[in-house]
């Protein structure tokens, strides 16, 4: 058998020995899993504050429990991402206070907050503020996280 004369032939070839390569890599090639993620279930918060002032709590909330798909539960990341959770705490007292600070329990880590503590929560208004949280857990894991939320420890007056 003669070899091809006509480039047209070679540039052919090559062209059809490129497209079996491409079918075997995409097709017979396995693709690699995607990594195991963490799922977080919920977050329960317990609000620590001040003793009610004439019966009334500082605040309306002494727990926040986040679940369910309402709170945007349950969520996945990847093992050691981050996400980020708001909170809205309703004073209820005639006079502004103070959010001293938030500290989570492992596997979550706090790793930033906006605003920035200690934060003024204004009288008798919904006070928010969001939080960077980090996972640091294995993947296929599932967690349900606790925090506290502290408007009570700033040494700053009410």
């Amino acid at each position: 058998m003669r070899a091809p004369r006509e480039p047209f032939w070679y540039v052919a070839g090559a062209c059809a020995v490129a497209l079996v390569v491409l079918i075997v890599v995409l097709f017979l090639v396995p693709a690699p899993a995607p990594a195991p993620t963490v799922t977080v279930e919920s977050i329960h918060w317990q609000v620590k504050q001040q003793a009610p002032t004439n019966g009334t709590p500082e605040y309306a909330e002494q727990w926040i429990n986040q679940s369910g798909s309402i709170w945007g539960f349950p969520l996945t990341v990847a093992p050691g991402g981050t996400f980020n959770d708001s909170l809205v705490l309703i004073s209820q007292v005639p006079f502004d206070s103070y959010l001293c600070g938030v500290t989570v329990a492992p596997p979550l880590v706090l790793l930033g907050n906006f605003p920035s503590f200690p934060m003024v929560l204004r009288h008798e208004e919904d006070n928010t503020f969001t939080l960077t949280l980090g996972v640091d857990a294995s993947g296929g894991t599932t967690i349900a996280g606790m925090g506290v939320v502290d408007a009570v420890t700033c040494g700053v007056p009410s």
